[in-house]
């Protein structure tokens, strides 16, 4: 006869024979230390993984895309801050390829960007004084670009760029705990649209450290009370005010939250919020007024004013891909599907969780939890809807500015982290410790990195005939490419003028250094300026043109040769002055 006894420590055991399996030993438990170095490894382990797409094309010339056209104005305006001045139009920067003084210039001398307020291009300056290349502020005086100038230049926006990362992580750290900040730290880390614009020089990345900073700070003032916490929220407000308009997007998702938890805290942040963003956007308006006062145009009303600084949200582009053509399909071009499907699901269960939390919370709502998935994921859903409404033009489809959707990144990750903090516990209890959890984040942050390098390739990869081609998208050539050959066909202060479906952008005549004015054949407007500025210059002019003999491009030749020869009845048209193996040009005007 058997029996089984029970031992102190409650597990079964066997007697004469009979054996009952044992329960299973209790987990170990990790001291805090443990788990905080654990923690630091893991992030830091994201961040070096984060950092190889993001330092790949680093030291690279610009792209052919946005980042590359934003690249180069702030390349050129950091020329021209050298050339002019800091103080020569209130510290607004100007895009003149030719030199130009800060005194006695007319309407017709200086295009001056006035519609943003200065500081991302202050910051790209003070990146190039710093950390510049030797004679990059003196390649203009030879007529050329400057060499080695975009390392620098990228420097502060990738830092701020990182610094948003880490910032993210401790806003969603103080509000969920390590486990989802760290999945929503490798999410972000794998958005497509993050890796592309991580080293973009403008005011995305400085934006996005401003927004993540002021996540953190609300909730922390949220659940403490501290002023410090009120003062940081505020801080970022204004400095978000200074790289432009996109926080204010995301305010008043912050404040609704804020209001719906605690009124009184609510009041102090819509204020500290409110102070922190007037205060530079006043300064804007008035050191703008007194920059364009200067060139000689009168200043535009506040109205107007914010029709300016709210511009980017009407401007439509493509990332030289066919697929970009609508809003849905840039979403799914910039972020790849399972991220968007994870970001969806986490959005909705956000909204579940916030109601039941407020059901909950009436009593004590400063201890309850507070999240900043939904003000983010608000703010980024708010931005790109007003785009869409700007940018709508006779019912066509409309896309958008696509640097916009950064903005939606925060708000994404955020919530596809919500959805697998959901899940820890059931896949927990699978074989494997979190290996299922892993594999799980993995099949959403792999098409991610996949559609990354997609992109990465169609901007940058080289076309078919990289010294010279015609063909837009991905296998035109790289701008640097094309603009050295304008350069070697057009002299050092010369305009020329081109039929714009050419493409050729800021980014080509940054490399070429040549004032390249584009004159559409269909826009008397356009002719009438472009005319003007022939006129008013004292070198040469040119019609640049493709050697291409395909039909688009020949039509194209035809129609502005069509244009220009009434005026200039004793060119041959038949000979040009100069040519190259893709390109003919005309002289127009001399000295």
């Amino acid at each position: 006869m058997s029996k089984d006894s029970e031992s102190k420590d409650g597990s079964v055991s066997s007697v004469a024979g009979t054996s009952v399996a044992s329960k299973p030993a209790p987990a170990v438990e990790l001291s805090p230390n443990a788990r905080l170095i654990l923690e630091v490894l893991g992030c830091l382990l994201i961040m070096v993984a984060a950092l190889v797409p993001r330092m790949r094309d680093f030291g690279a010339g610009f792209d052919r895309g946005i980042t590359g056209q934003q690249g180069a104005f702030f390349a050129l305006a950091a020329v021209n801050y050298q050339r002019v001045g800091v103080s020569g139009f209130n510290g607004y920067p100007i895009q003149n390829i030719d030199a130009v003084q800060a005194e006695g210039l007319g309407t017709s001398s200086v295009s001056l960007f006035a519609n943003h307020p200065p500081a991302v291009p202050l910051a790209a300056w003070l990146a190039a004084k710093w950390m510049g290349p030797s004679g990059w502020d003196d390649a203009w005086k030879k007529g050329d670009a400057p060499e080695g100038l975009e390392p620098a230049l990228r420097f502060p926006f990738l830092i701020a760029h990182l610094a948003s990362l880490v910032l993210f992580y401790l806003a969603i750290r103080t509000a969920a705990g390590s486990r989802r900040a760290m999945l929503a730290l490798a999410i972000l880390a794998a958005t497509p649209i993050s890796i592309l614009y991580s080293t973009q020089i403008g005011a995305e990345n400085p934006a996005l450290a401003c927004l993540s900073a002021a996540a953190l700070f609300h909730i922390r003032y949220l659940r403490s009370g501290r002023k410090g916490d009120l003062i940081g929220f505020g801080l970022s407000a204004l400095f978000g005010g200074a790289t432009g308009f996109a926080f204010v997007f995301f305010l008043p998702g912050f404040l609704l939250q804020a209001f719906l938890r605690d009124k009184p805290r609510s009041m102090a942040l819509a204020t500290s919020g409110s102070i922190g963003l007037f205060v530079p956007l006043a300064m804007h308006v008035v050191l703008s007024r007194g920059a364009v006062e200067r060139i000689g145009l009168s200043p535009l009303s506040l109205s107007e004013q914010l029709g300016e600084l709210l511009s980017p949200l009407s401007n439509n582009d493509s990332l030289a891909s066919p697929l970009a053509s609508s809003p849905m399909e840039q979403l799914l071009e910039f972020y790849s599907l399972p991220i968007i499907i994870i970001g969806l699901m986490g959005a909705l269960l956000a909204v579940i969780l916030a109601l039941r939390s407020s059901n909950h919370s009436s009593s004590n709502p400063r201890s309850s939890d507070i999240d900043p998935t939904l003000p983010l994921a608000f703010g980024g859903l708010l931005l790109p809807l007003v785009a869409l409404l700007f940018s709508a033009d006779d019912g066509e489809r409309a896309s958008l500015h696509s640097p916009l959707l950064l903005f939606a990144t925060l708000g994404i990750a955020a919530s596809g982290a919500l959805v697998f903090d959901s899940l820890a516990q059931p896949l927990a209890k699978l074989r494997g410790g979190i290996a299922p959890l892993v594999v799980a984040a993995s099949l959403v942050a792999l098409p991610g990195l996949e559609r990354a390098n997609a992109l990465r390739r169609l901007l940058r990869d080289p076309g078919p005939h990289d010294d010279a081609s015609l063909t837009t998208g991905s296998t035109a050539p790289l701008p640097i490419t094309t603009g050295r050959e304008i350069a070697a066909l057009i002299p050092a202060g010369d305009l020329a003028m081109v039929p714009p479906a050419l493409g050729l952008t800021a980014t080509h005549q940054y490399y070429a250094w040549r004032t390249l004015l584009s004159v559409d054949l269909d826009d008397a407007g356009s002719l009438t300026h472009g005319a003007a500025a022939i006129d008013q210059r004292e070198q040469s002019a040119w019609v640049l043109l493709p050697r291409d003999t395909e039909e688009e491009f020949g039509t194209l030749s035809a129609a502005l040769l069509d244009r220009v020869r009434a005026s200039h009845p004793g060119l041959d048209w038949n000979t040009p002055d100069r040519q190259s193996e893709f390109w003919r040009v005309w002289r127009l005007s001399s000295d």
